[in-house]
């Protein structure tokens, strides 16, 4: 019993928040190990002057530490799956 997730990009404009508490609470509810195929967050940040933009990021990491708020984010939001997390990749980017 399995749950692979995918490219969630913490704190991007288009992460789906109630979507991803969602899937998890639903991996506990069925004891399903969790899967997260890397990328977790963008990790396009203000000095790559050619793909930063401040408004692909959620208002919340509009801050001068973004990696270390991004990563407040995902422990908030991975806490709750941790008896679950069989996998967390690195991603390519």
């Amino acid at each position: 019993r399995l749950a692979f997730l995918s490219d969630p990009h913490f704190g991007a404009a288009g992460f789906d928040e109630a979507r991803f508490k969602s899937d998890v609470a639903t991996c506990l509810a069925e004891d399903r190990r969790l899967l997260i195929n890397g990328d977790l967050f963008d990790g396009i940040l203000p000095h790559d002057k050619k793909r930063f933009e401040m408004s692909a990021l959620h208002p919340r990491f509009h801050v001068d530490d973004i990696l270390g708020e991004v990563k407040q984010y995902a422990i908030e939001l991975l806490s709750p799956a941790a008896p679950l997390l069989s996998l967390v990749a690195l991603g390519n980017h």
